[in-house]
């Protein structure tokens, strides 16, 4: 599909002196929804140090349904401490889409703000703790919400098993691969040498028959 002709589902940062720090295309998308109109990704997600209250941190950020794998979130730069996932619900899934994205925050150590459109917006700690909710769903677009945002983040043991056991997990799916390859053409050759056995045996009992004659 021609990209040009394709939309794109963008996120930018700006600061407090109007200068654009970066901006972010939606690299998950919906599939069916998204995918077929509008241009992914390149799966790196921002880090940018800001100074906010005279205290630098460095800020994260996604779209929606990014933030639902945790997978995903594991790359986010490991000083990131504001993770900030702008995000576009609708009824069905208000209740179960901020505890989705909330867990995954929580498994990468972070504070989560989640600004919502027809769904929860929510800011929770680093433990998952919930500061600050507000269902918007139904509400004016224009209408400006404030929220107290936590500052701080924690290495938690999932980052650091989850390192540890992905390139494990990758090892595992090879070295069964390669099992599976090398019994499948194990018993290929088996059957390929019974065929040629019986084949001879025939020939042979052929041959019997023919000089008894």
């Amino acid at each position: 599909m021609d990209e040009e002709n394709m939309g794109e589902n963008k996120a930018i940062l700006i600061n407090n002196q109007g200068n654009l720090l970066s901006d972010y295309l939606k690299s998950n998308l919906i599939p069916v929804v998204e995918d077929q109109d509008y241009v992914a990704g390149d799966g790196v997600i921002p880090a940018n140090d800001v100074v906010i209250d005279g205290q630098d941190i460095t800020i994260s950020y996604t779209i929606c349904y990014d933030a639902t794998y945790y997978q995903y979130l594991l790359t986010m730069d490991d000083d990131t401490v504001l993770f900030i996932n702008p995000s576009w619900d609708w009824e069905e899934i208000v209740d179960l889409n901020y505890r989705m994205q909330g867990i995954s925050a929580i498994q990468s150590g972070v504070v989560l703000f989640k600004p919502t459109v027809d769904g929860y917006s929510i800011v929770t700690d680093p433990y998952g703790k919930i500061s600050y909710k507000e269902n918007t769903l139904g509400q004016d677009y224009e209408k400006v919400y404030y929220a107290d945002v936590p500052n701080g983040r924690i290495d938690t043991v999932f980052q650091h098993i989850y390192k540890i056991i992905n390139p494990m997990w990758t090892v595992l799916v090879v070295y069964v691969l390669v099992r599976l390859i090398i019994v499948l053409v194990k018993n290929i050759l088996e059957w390929i040498h019974k065929r040629k056995d019986k084949n001879n045996d025939n020939i042979n009992n052929d041959k019997e028959s023919f000089d008894s004659v």
